[in-house]
């Protein structure tokens, strides 16, 4: 799947509950707006205002998903992908409590 990411994008966080894709990048914002909209009319005036920026938790759950780091990431660990995949796992059976 992490074939199609690019890393460089800067995303942001989709504001609708049901969205499939919750990471959008800072250019698709209208499009995935108009795509909602087409679906739910009681969806209030598009506004770049409607997407929050990505928080470390939503970093978190991006690269659970994508097994990617953004750039922007609080977690990147410097361009190694298995390096971060490594210590990412580490970090988390350290903080994983039985």
């Amino acid at each position: 799947m992490s074939h199609r990411i690019d890393p460089k994008k800067t995303r942001v966080v989709c504001p609708v509950p049901s969205c499939k894709t919750k990471w959008i990048t800072l250019s698709n914002r209208s499009t995935d707006y108009a795509t909602h909209k087409n679906h739910d009319g009681s969806l209030p005036s598009y506004s770049d205002r409607l997407y929050r920026e990505m928080a470390a938790v939503d970093h978190e759950a991006f690269f659970d998903h994508w097994r990617v780091h953004l750039h922007d990431s609080p977690n990147k660990l410097g361009g190694n992908p298995g390096a971060m995949v490594r210590e990412y796992a580490r970090a988390k059976s350290l903080t994983t409590t039985e």
